[in-house]
C-alpha cells in the first residue's frame, strides 16, 4: 500500500507543476501579446497620451485581476491523496470504489487492525497492478500553452530584433504615456503661402486669402492636411479655429478665409506633422475711391454741346464707362482720388502704361499732376490729355509695401468721331412723274451729331436723248440751328422750258458746323430724287392706272363686306367680328388716302381735266360715306357686345318680358345688330356705286382720250404740213428733192393713219353708247352725239382729201383739210363736252324737284307723329294704318325718282328705302294685336330721321353740283382770261421792237398793222367774253375794267395802223395786259376766301333760314380782291409817271387827268359795293351803276400847253 502512497504523492506534485506552468505560460503570453498589439495600435493611431495612460492602467488593472483569479488559484491548488485517490477512481472504472477508501484504511493504520480493510486494500492493490496512476494527468494543455507562450516571446521578440528603436519607442510610449518618447512621423506637410503671398507677410484685406499647404507623405499626398489659425482684429485675438483644407490635386490643400481683420496666424498639420506659426500682416489693398472725368468739347461744338461731367466710380462697375461719347478733339480732365496716400509713380512709364502708348514721345504724352494736399489722408492724381480715340485706361496702383490693386481698375472713355451730316430728300418721297407745268413741293432733311451748318436743295435737268445734265436756277437755301435741320421749297417746273422725256434731278445738300484744326467737312449730298417730265395723256394714264386699283379694291371689299354681312345675319354676334369689321374700315381708308394722293398729284402738276376732278370727288366722297358706314357698323358691334345677357343682370330671373317674351337686353342686342347690318349694307351699297363709278367713267375717259389724241395727232401734222408748205412754196412736184418727196409720202400716209383711227374710233363711239345706254343714258348720248358730228362733217372725208392733196404737194388745200378735220375732232370734243355739263343742268332740275317732294314727305311724316300721339292718348287708331300706308306708297315712288336722277342720287334714294322701310315697321306695329305703340312711334321718328337726312342729302349734292359748274365755269373763265393774257404780253414784246425807230419805214409799218390786227382781236375777244358771260356784265368791277381795257385796245389798235408806236401805246399794252392779269389773281383767289369772308358767309347764311346762297361765277370777295387791285394800278401808274422822264409835259398832264378821273370812279365803285354788301340782307335794290370810265385819250398830243388837269 505504500507504493500506491507514493505514486499518488509523485500525482499531486507533478499536477501542481503543470497546473502552475500552464497558468504561467497563459498570462506572459496575454501580457506580451496585449503589450504588442497596444503598440502596434499606438503606432498606428499614434494614440494621445491620455488614451495611452488609460490603457496602461487598463493593462495593469487586467494583469492584476488575472493574477488574482488565475494564478493565485494555482498557487493554491494542493489536493489530498483521498481527493486524488477520487480522481484515480474516476480514471480507472477498475478502482471505482475501492482505490479511495483502501488510501484511507492504509493511512489511518486501519488495514492493520481490520481484516475488512486489509482485504479491502488487498484488493484495490490487486486491481491497480499493471497500471500507472500518473496516467491519469495529460500535460497537452499545459503544453499547448507553454508552445503559446513561445510563440508569443518568438513574435515580440522577433519584432523587437526588427526595429529595436520603435520597440523602445512603443513600450516607453506605452508605460511611459507622457513621455518624450514620439513615432517616427509617417507623413509630412510643407506650408505654400509664399506662392499666395505677393509680398512676405503681407496680404490685402477684404480680399479672400487662400491657405495653402502641400502634403509631402509618400505614396498619399491626398491625405487630410488642417490648417489652425486665428484672426486679430481691432487688436484682439480671436479664437484658434482648425479647419480642414481641400485638396486642389498634386499635393495642393488649400482653404479660401476671409481676411476682413488686422492679422492672421496660421499653421498647417497633417496627422503627425506640424508647420511651423505665421504671421500675415492684413493690409488695405491700394484703390480708388472716386474718379470724375470732365470733358470740355472743342470750339466749334462749344454752343452746342455741353460739357461733360461724369463721376466713373472706383472704375469697378458700369459707371466706369461714360455714358454717352465725346467728340475727337475735346478736352479731358481726369481726378482720381485713392483710398489712402500711394507714393507717386514713375510718370512716364505710369502714362505710358495707363494709355498703352509705348511709342509715343514724351512731348506727346498726357499731363500728370499730383493734387495730393500736405494734409491730405488720401492720394489724389490728375490727368488731362486731348480726346483722340475711344480709350480704355487701365490704372495700376502700388502702395508702399508693395501691394497692388486688388481688382483691375478700368475706365472706358467713348470718343466718337463727328461724322458728316446725313441728308435725304423727305418731300417726295420717291421718284415722280410729273408734267412739266407741276409745281412740285420739295423738302429735304438733314440730321448731324453736332449740329447743321447750312441746308439747301439743288436742281439739274437732263433733256431727252442727252446724257448731259445743266443746272438749274433754283437753289433755295437756309441756315442750321440745330442738330436737325429742314427745307422746303416749291419748285415751278413751268418756269424752265422741259418737255416729255427731260428728267429733273434733285438733291437736298447739308454740311456740318465742323471745323477742327482747319479741317472741315465737304457738303453731304441726298441721294437723288428723279422727277421725270411725261405727256398729260401718259400722266393721265397713270392717274387712271391708279384709279382702276382702288376700283379692284373697292370689289374685293364689297365682297369682303358682304360675306360679313351674311355671317351677322346668319348667326348673329360673333368673336372676331369686330375686328374684321374694324380692319375693313381701314381698308376703306386706304383706299381714301389713295383717292387723296391722286388729287395731291393733280393739285400739284396743275392738271386741268374738270372730269377727273369731278371723278375723284365723287370717289372720295363714296369712300368717306362708306368709311363712316363702317365706323357705325363697329359701334353697333361694340353695342351689342356690350349689351349684358339678361340671366347676369338680373340672377332671380325677374328680368320683364315683352309682349313676345323678350326682354330688353335681347331687344339692345337685336336693336344694335340690326343698326350693324343696316350700316354694313350702306358700306356695299357706297362701294357698288364706287365701282359703277369707275367702271362707267372708265369708258367715257377712254373715248375721250382717244378723241383728244386723234385731235393732238393731227394737230402735230398740221404743223408738220405747214412747215413743209413754207418750205416747198412755188415749187412744182418734179421739183422736189427726194427728202422732200418722202416728207409728202410720211404725212400723206400718215394722214390715212389718222383717218382710219378716227372711223374706228366713230365706230367704237357707237358700240360704247349702245352697250351704257341702260348705266349710263346721258354719257351714251354724248358719245352717239359726238359719233354723228363726225360723221356728219365728214371728217374721215377730210383728212382723205388732205392725204390726197398732200400727196400731190397741194399742201394748201391740205391743210385747210386738215384744219377742217382739226374742227370736226373739236366739235366732237364740244359734244362730249355739252353732254356732261347737260348732264349737271339735269341733275339740278331733278334735284330741286327732289328736294320739294322730300319736303312734302317730312311734313306729312310730321303730322302722321302727331296724330299718332293723339292716338296714343286717346286709345284709337282707327285710319293710321292706312295713312302710313299712303306715306309708304310716296316715300317709295320719291325714291324711285332719286333713282333716275342717277348714280348721283343712289345715296338720297337708299335713305328713303330705309324710310320706307322704318314707315313699314309702323305699319305692322299699329296693325298689330295688341297695337304696340312705342314700337309705331320709335319707327316713324325714324323715318322722319330718315326723311330729313335725305333732304339734306339732296341739299348737299344740289349745291355740290351747282359749285362744281360754277367752278367749271370758273376755270374756263380764267383759262381764257390766260390765253388773252399770253397773247397781249406777246403783242407787248413784239412792239417793243418797233418803238425804238423814230419813223416805220415800209416793213415796220406792215408790221405794224398786224400788231394792230392782233391788238383788235384782243378787244374782240375781250368783248365777246363778256357778251357771252352775263355775270361779267352784272359784276359793277369786272364790267368797268371790260371797258377800260376795250378802249386801250381801241388806242393802240389805232395808233398801231397809223404807224405810231409810242409810250402811250405799250403802256397800254402793259396796262392791258395787267388788267388781265389781275382779273386772273382775283378769280383764282375767290376759290378760297380768307376766312373773314367765309365767316361772313356764314352769317349771311344763318340769317337766311339755313340754307346759304347759291355760289355764282363772280363772288363778291372777287369783286373786291378786283376792286383792290385797280387800285394798285392807280397807285402804281401814279408813281410810274412821277418818276419817268421819257414823257412830255402834255402827255404828263393827260396821263394825270385819266388816272384822276379813275380814282373818282373806284370810289364811286366803292361806295357802290358797300352800300350793296349792307343792303344785301335787307333785298334793297342796288344803287345806281358807277360812270363809264373816262375816254380813252388821243393817239397823239393834243393837249394844249396851258391846260392844267
Amino acid at each position: 500500500m505504500k507504493a500506491i502512497l507514493s505514486e499518488l504523492e509523485r500525482l499531486r506534485r507533478r499536477s501542481r507543476i503543470l497546473l502552475w506552468s500552464q497558468r504561467i505560460s497563459v498570462v506572459l503570453a496575454g501580457v506580451i501579446a496585449v503589450v504588442a498589439g497596444l503598440v502596434l495600435v499606438d503606432y498606428t493611431l499614434r494614440l494621445p497620451s491620455a488614451v495611452r495612460l488609460l490603457l496602461l492602467l487598463g493593462g495593469l488593472a487586467g494583469l492584476g485581476f488575472a493574477v488574482h483569479r488565475y494564478l493565485l488559484v494555482a498557487f493554491r491548488f494542493k489536493p489530498t491523496l483521498t481527493q486524488l485517490a477520487l480522481r484515480v477512481e474516476s480514471a480507472l472504472p477498475a478502482l471505482r470504489g475501492r482505490l479511495a477508501s483502501s488510501v484511507e484504511f492504509a493511512m489511518a493504520g486501519v488495514d492493520q487492525t481490520n481484516p475488512l480493510a486489509s482485504r479491502s486494500v488487498r484488493e484495490a492493490q490487486r486491481r491497480l497492478a499493471g497500471d500507472s496512476v500518473g496516467q491519469i494527468v495529460s500535460p497537452g494543455r499545459t503544453t499547448r500553452d507553454l508552445g503559446l507562450l513561445l510563440v508569443v516571446v518568438a513574435g515580440a521578440a522577433l519584432l523587437a530584433f526588427a526595429n529595436p528603436a520603435l520597440a523602445r519607442t512603443g513600450l516607453s510610449r506605452l508605460l511611459l504615456p507622457y513621455g518624450t518618447a514620439q513615432w517616427p512621423a509617417r507623413t509630412a506637410v510643407a506650408s505654400l503661402m509664399h506662392e499666395v503671398l505677393e509680398r512676405d507677410g503681407v496680404h490685402p484685406r477684404g480680399q479672400v486669402l487662400p491657405l495653402r499647404a502641400r502634403n509631402l507623405t509618400d505614396d498619399t499626398p491626398e491625405g487630410r492636411v488642417d490648417v489652425r489659425y486665428r484672426l486679430t482684429r481691432d487688436g484682439q485675438a480671436e479664437a484658434w479655429q482648425r479647419v480642414v483644407l481641400t485638396h486642389q490635386g498634386d499635393g495642393v490643400h488649400e482653404r479660401l478665409v476671409d481676411t476682413n481683420a488686422e492679422r492672421i496666424e496660421l499653421s498647417f498639420a497633417t496627422e503627425d506633422a506640424v508647420t511651423p506659426a505665421e504671421t500675415i500682416n492684413l493690409v488695405p489693398p491700394p484703390a480708388v475711391d472716386r474718379a470724375t472725368l470732365r470733358v470740355t468739347p472743342p470750339a466749334y461744338a462749344g454752343a452746342r454741346v455741353a460739357p461733360l461731367t461724369a463721376d466713373l466710380g472706383p472704375g469697378l462697375d458700369e459707371r466706369a464707362v461714360t455714358e454717352r461719347p465725346s467728340l475727337i478733339g475735346s478736352n479731358a480732365q481726369l481726378e482720381l482720388t485713392m483710398n489712402k496716400r500711394l507714393p507717386v509713380p514713375a510718370v512716364e512709364s505710369w502714362l505710358r502704361t495707363l494709355f498703352a502708348l509705348d511709342t509715343a514721345p514724351a512731348a506727346g504724352l498726357p499731363r500728370f499732376e499730383d493734387l495730393t494736399g500736405p494734409a491730405d489722408d488720401v492720394s489724389r492724381w490728375g490727368i488731362s490729355w486731348t480726346l483722340t480715340a475711344t480709350r480704355t485706361l487701365a490704372v495700376t496702383l502700388t502702395d508702399d509695401v508693395g501691394l497692388h490693386n486688388a481688382e483691375p481698375i478700368t475706365y472706358r472713355i467713348e470718343v466718337a468721331e463727328d461724322l458728316p451730316p446725313s441728308v435725304t430728300i423727305t418731300e417726295p418721297e420717291n421718284d415722280e412723274a410729273v408734267l412739266p407745268q407741276a409745281l412740285v413741293t420739295l423738302a429735304g432733311e438733314a440730321k448731324d451729331d453736332v449740329g447743321i451748318a447750312r441746308i439747301g436743295l439743288e436742281a439739274e435737268t437732263r433733256h431727252a436723248g442727252s446724257e448731259a445734265t445743266e443746272p438749274m436756277a433754283f437753289a433755295p437755301e437756309r441756315v442750321g440751328q440745330s442738330t436737325t435741320a429742314t427745307i422746303e421749297a416749291a419748285l415751278d417746273l413751268a418756269d424752265y422750258e422741259l418737255s416729255e422725256g427731260d428728267v429733273v434731278f434733285v438733291t437736298a445738300v447739308a454740311r456740318d458746323v465742323f471745323d477742327l484744326d482747319g479741317r472741315t467737312h465737304e457738303p453731304v449730298r441726298s441721294p437723288v430724287r428723279r422727277l421725270v417730265i411725261m405727256s398729260e395723256l401718259d400722266f393721265v394714264a397713270q392717274l387712271r392706272r391708279q384709279l382702276s386699283a382702288v376700283r379692284q379694291n373697292a370689289i374685293r371689299i364689297e365682297a369682303l363686306q358682304s360675306e360679313l354681312q351674311d355671317d351677322l345675319a346668319e348667326h348673329g354676334r360673333q368673336p372676331g367680328q369686330r375686328r374684321a369689321q374694324a380692319e375693313l374700315g381701314n381698308r376703306v381708308a386706304q383706299q381714301r388716302d389713295t383717292v387723296d394722293d391722286l388729287e395731291r398729284q393733280i393739285d400739284q402738276n396743275r392738271l386741268e381735266d374738270q372730269q377727273l376732278e369731278t371723278l375723284l370727288d365723287q370717289s372720295r366722297d363714296l369712300l368717306d360715306h362708306a368709311g363712316r358706314a363702317a365706323n357705325r357698323a363697329v359701334e353697333a358691334l361694340d353695342r351689342a357686345a356690350a349689351s349684358p345677357p339678361d340671366d347676369a343682370d338680373d340672377p332671380d330671373g325677374d328680368t320683364p318680358e315683352g309682349p313676345d317674351g323678350e326682354t330688353p337686353g335681347d331687344a339692345e342686342q337685336a336693336e344694335a345688330q340690326r343698326e350693324a347690318e343696316e350700316a354694313q349694307q350702306e358700306v356695299r351699297d357706297e362701294l357698288m356705286d364706287l365701282i359703277e363709278l369707275l367702271d362707267r367713267d372708265e369708258d367715257t375717259w377712254i373715248v375721250q382720250r382717244q378723241l383728244e389724241l386723234l385731235r393732238e395727232q393731227q394737230q402735230s401734222l398740221q404743223e408738220d404740213t405747214q412747215s413743209l408748205a413754207e418750205e416747198t412754196i412755188g415749187q412744182a412736184l418734179s421739183d422736189l428733192g427726194d427728202e422732200q418727196l418722202s416728207e409728202l409720202d410720211r404725212i400723206a400716209q400718215r394722214q390715212r393713219e389718222l383717218r382710219d383711227e378716227a372711223r374706228r374710233l366713230i365706230e367704237e363711239m357707237r358700240r360704247r353708247a349702245q352697250a351704257m345706254d341702260e348705266l349710263d343714258p346721258q354719257a351714251a348720248s354724248g358719245m352717239r352725239a359726238a359719233a354723228e358730228t363726225g360723221e356728219e362733217r365728214e371728217v374721215d372725208r377730210d383728212m382723205e382729201t388732205a392725204a390726197q392733196r398732200a400727196q400731190q404737194n397741194q399742201l394748201q388745200s391740205a391743210g385747210a383739210a386738215q384744219q377742217a378735220a382739226q374742227q370736226s375732232l373739236d366739235r366732237m370734243l364740244n359734244d362730249l363736252e355739252e353732254t356732261r355739263q347737260a348732264r349737271a343742268e339735269e341733275l339740278l332740275r331733278q334735284l330741286a324737284s327732289l328736294i320739294e317732294s322730300i319736303d312734302r314727305l317730312i311734313v306729312v311724316q310730321e303730322n302722321e307723329l302727331i296724330a299718332l300721339a293723339g292716338a296714343i292718348a286717346t286709345g284709337d287708331f282707327g285710319g293710321r294704318d292706312r295713312a302710313m300706308m299712303r306715306l309708304n306708297q310716296n316715300t317709295q315712288s320719291v325714291a324711285s325718282e332719286a333713282r333716275t336722277a342717277g348714280a348721283a342720287a343712289r345715296r338720297i334714294a337708299r335713305t328713303l328705302d330705309r324710310a320706307a322701310d322704318a314707315q313699314g315697321a309702323a305699319i305692322t306695329a299699329i296693325r298689330h294685336d295688341p297695337i304696340e305703340p312705342e314700337a309705331a312711334t320709335e319707327a316713324e321718328e325714324r323715318s322722319l330721321t330718315l326723311l330729313k337726312e335725305a333732304k339734306t342729302l339732296a341739299e348737299a349734292l344740289e349745291e355740290q353740283t351747282e359749285q362744281d359748274q360754277v367752278q367749271e365755269q370758273r376755270e374756263k373763265l380764267i383759262e381764257a382770261y390766260r390765253a388773252l393774257a399770253e397773247k397781249q404780253t406777246a403783242l407787248r414784246e413784239q412792239t417793243l421792237t418797233l418803238a425804238p425807230a423814230e419813223t416805220l419805214n415800209r416793213r415796220q409799218l406792215v408790221e405794224a398793222r398786224r400788231l394792230g390786227n392782233g391788238q383788235q382781236e384782243v378787244r374782240t375777244a375781250l368783248s365777246d367774253l363778256e357778251s357771252n358771260t352775263s355775270e361779267i356784265l352784272d359784276s359793277e368791277i369786272f364790267s368797268y375794267v371790260h371797258r377800260l381795257m376795250d378802249g386801250w385796245c381801241e388806242t393802240v389798235s389805232d395808233a398801231l395802223w397809223e404807224g405810231t408806236v409810242d409810250t402811250l401805246v405799250t403802256d397800254r399794252q402793259q396796262m392791258i395786259a395787267e388788267s388781265i392779269a389781275r382779273q386772273i389773281e382775283a378769280l383764282e383767289e375767290s376759290v378760297s376766301p380768307p376766312d373773314e369772308f367765309a365767316a361772313e358767309d356764314q352769317q349771311d347764311g344763318g340769317g337766311g333760314g339755313g340754307s346759304s346762297a347759291p355760289p355764282v361765277l363772280i363772288p363778291p370777295v372777287a369783286e373786291v380782291k378786283r376792286l383792290h387791285g385797280l387800285q394798285e394800278q392807280v397807285y402804281h401808274e401814279t408813281q410810274s409817271i412821277d418818276r419817268r422822264t421819257d414823257l412830255s409835259p402834255a402827255q404828263r398832264r393827260q396821263r394825270v387827268r385819266e388816272l384822276g378821273s379813275m380814282e373818282r370812279d373806284l370810289m364811286s365803285l366803292g361806295e357802290a359795293m358797300l352800300e350793296a354788301l349792307q343792303s344785301a340782307g335787307d333785298g334793297a335794290p342796288p344803287p345806281n351803276p358807277p360812270p363809264s370810265p373816262p375816254a380813252p385819250p388821243p393817239t397823239r398830243d393834243e393837249t394844249p400847253e396851258g391846260t392844267e388837269p
